[in-house]
């Protein structure tokens, strides 16, 4: 029966992965493959249902506030405008003023910092996504890049989401699942080698994309809108928020989260009242009521969480059946026979699982637990600082294979194809997240007090 339920775990990942890349909802596939995975390690259907749901349910409860309260903060910089503002003063400043292969080079790193400056303030990364989208659209139209590289530009953030302090998901299930595991660790754990893991995917993934864009332009492709309608910003008089007090929610945020420690809740819920009350008056009015504008956004924030939050948790009740197997035990106890240093065993297991997942904090929550159990049964120390920054950075890795669901959205939203749009997106959210992730493993165990 092991052999037999191994090969009912594999099949059953791999089959969520080909019918969600197909376009299935991973509503349907995940429950659907828990059954495949029950029938072949003899468990009993009615436990099985009620496993997956408890995954789902635990998972959900874990990552409510981020997803939740930071989509109501995407919402709300969208409909104040404060993301609008961000965008046109430092295109007007620094994109404007260049001119050919230069233009460029600014226009991908201006791009860059306001996907960092959104994802470092607490905006979650899925609603992000959609806050950016006009901006990198009216940026490619100005600069004249190729529509089929927007969805490269819309994932620059991938560098930020595991860094240390950085109030994402990443880091919320690194620090939950440790902390359950009985370690201290916060957000900011493993702060220098983390900081370097992300500078190199941003160093690589800005020189990828921009050497692509204008070895294209070098062979006449040009920007072309396809019919979508993204607002000018850059010709648009409507008043738009002081750029310094659109910045200050996302200080806020980041202030209470990562320097003064509070739960990302609070810090949210802060960043959340900011926006209101410093540029709520920039919502265009509904009904002459300004207390109704104001109502409208947060409703449209609230009503864009609950498919973000299931489409993330979801494939935690298909982990939570396929760790309570007696194949996965036998899985686990092979990973246990390998002579591996715990920080290079956590890169493996960690990748392993968000490549058949899919799902980064079902990596984290599941792959953790397992990493320590292993340690603990053989005896082994670990800096959990280390590990735990290895942990969020290797979350990021396998998380963009092609049926992941931010490729998908990226891709549709700019009405491209994987053919075109893929490469530069593959490389800089797989590729370089993977060699910055080997890098700083080799680094925290080489020099394990770099953590810390």
């Amino acid at each position: 029966m092991g052999t037999i339920g191994i090969i009912g775990i594999i099949v059953a990942l791999l089959l969520f992965l080909i019918l969600v890349y197909k376009g299935v909802s991973s509503f349907i596939v995940a429950p659907v493959c828990a059954i495949i995975v029950a029938a072949t390690n003899a468990m009993n259907p009615v436990d099985t249902f009620y496993a997956f749901a408890q995954g789902l349910g635990d998972m959900i409860v874990q990552l409510f506030a981020i997803v939740f309260l930071g989509a109501i903060l995407g919402k709300l910089y969208t409909d104040t405008k404060s993301a609008a503002s961000i965008a046109k003063t430092l295109t007007i400043k620094f994109i404007a003023k260049k001119e050919g292969k230069a233009q460029v080079r600014i226009a991908i790193l201006i791009m860059m910092v306001i996907a960092g400056l959104m994802t470092m303030g607490g905006i979650d990364g899925f609603v992000l996504t959609f806050t950016t989208f006009p901006i990198a659209m009216i940026i490619a139209r100005m600069v004249n890049i190729p529509r089929r590289y927007v969805p490269a530009m819309l994932m620059l953030n991938c560098a930020f989401m595991a860094c240390p302090g950085a109030p994402q998901i990443d880091n919320i299930a690194m620090v939950g699942a440790l902390n359950g595991e009985g370690y201290n660790v916060s957000a900011t754990c493993g702060i220098v080698p983390g900081i370097i893991g992300v500078a190199i995917v941003l160093i690589l993934g800005y020189i990828t994309l921009t050497t692509m864009i204008i070895k294209s332009q070098e062979k006449g492709e040009a920007f072309d809108a396809a019919g979508i309608d993204a607002p000018d910003i850059l010709s648009d008089d409507t008043k738009l928020p002081n750029f310094f007090v659109a910045l200050l929610p996302l200080i806020i945020v980041f202030v209470l989260y990562t320097i003064l420690k509070l739960d990302v809740a609070v810090a949210l819920a802060a960043g959340n009242v900011a926006v209101i009350v410093l540029a709520g008056r920039y919502i265009e009015k509904k009904d002459g009521s300004r207390l109704k504008t104001v109502i409208s956004s947060l409703n449209g924030g609230a009503n864009s969480y609950p498919n973000a939050l299931t489409t993330v948790a979801t494939p935690s009740g298909l982990a939570t059946v396929v760790t309570s197997t007696a194949a996965f035990g036998l899985i686990v106890g092979a990973l246990s026979s390998l002579n591996l240093h715990p920080i290079m065993l956590c890169l493996i297991v960690i990748c392993v699982v968000v490549a058949l997942t899919s799902a980064p904090p079902v990596a984290l929550y599941v792959g953790l637990p397992v990493v320590v159990g292993i340690c603990a049964s053989k005896g082994l120390s670990f800096n959990a600082a280390a590990l735990g920054r290895v942990a969020a950075l290797a979350a990021t890795t396998f998380e963009t294979l092609p049926v992941n669901g931010m490729c998908v959205l990226t891709i549709s939203l700019a009405r491209s194809t994987y053919k075109d749009s893929y490469l530069p997106m593959f490389l800089n959210t797989l590729v370089y997240t993977l060699i910055a992730t080997v890098i700083v493993a080799v680094l925290c165990v080489v020099a394990p007090g770099i953590a810390f």
